[in-house]
């Protein structure tokens, strides 16, 4: 007697499951890959609010702000550095929850006729008051979270509103 029904799969059936799998593991790839930069992001925008409101308090209590040069020393890049002490913001309190991927700064920022403020360093360790009477400074992290060598940088201000300024905002 002649089955006409062969039980199994074929060779093109099996190809055929292997290739959508592949294509599923790709696409799902990628976007854990958005979510790891994001993930990273999210890291520095908390931090730089902290070092706000750190500087905020040490304002209230000094009466300057406090600048400290980049922390860690290097931009990490996809891979974490070591936070190092030895900085001014050991003198605010300040130090992330383990390893950052990002580099952390805090300088001035004028604002004679600037509608958009940008990043300088200032070579003292303090910045009293600049010439309006406002206090100016800026707390600034730049990262290369997915190793490109473009870096992503992150600026707040002291002003209101508070909000960061990101300073690639086609990234990711």
């Amino acid at each position: 007697m002649i089955r006409k029904w062969k039980i199994g799969f074929t060779l093109i059936e099996l190809m055929m499951v292997m290739v959508l799998i592949g294509i599923l593991a790709v696409i799902g790839l990628h976007q854990f890959k958005i979510f790891r930069y994001k993930s990273h992001r999210t890291e520095a925008l908390t931090n730089l609010d902290g070092i706000r409101v750190h500087e905020l308090t040490f304002m209230a209590e000094e009466g300057y702000f406090l600048t400290s040069s980049w922390c860690p020393d290097t931009t990490p890049g996809p891979i974490p550095h070591k936070w190092t002490s030895g900085t001014n913001f050991d003198k605010l309190g300040f130090s992330p929850q383990g390893n950052p991927y990002y580099v952390y700064g805090v300088g001035g920022y004028p604002d004679e006729g600037v509608d958009d403020p940008y990043w300088i360093d200032n070579p003292i360790d303090s910045i009293a008051v600049a010439h309006d009477g406002k206090h100016n400074i800026a707390m600034e992290a730049r990262g290369d979270i997915d190793g490109n060598g473009v870096e992503n940088k992150m600026l707040l201000t002291e002003e209101p509103p508070g909000e960061v300024k990101n300073l690639n905002p086609t990234e990711f």
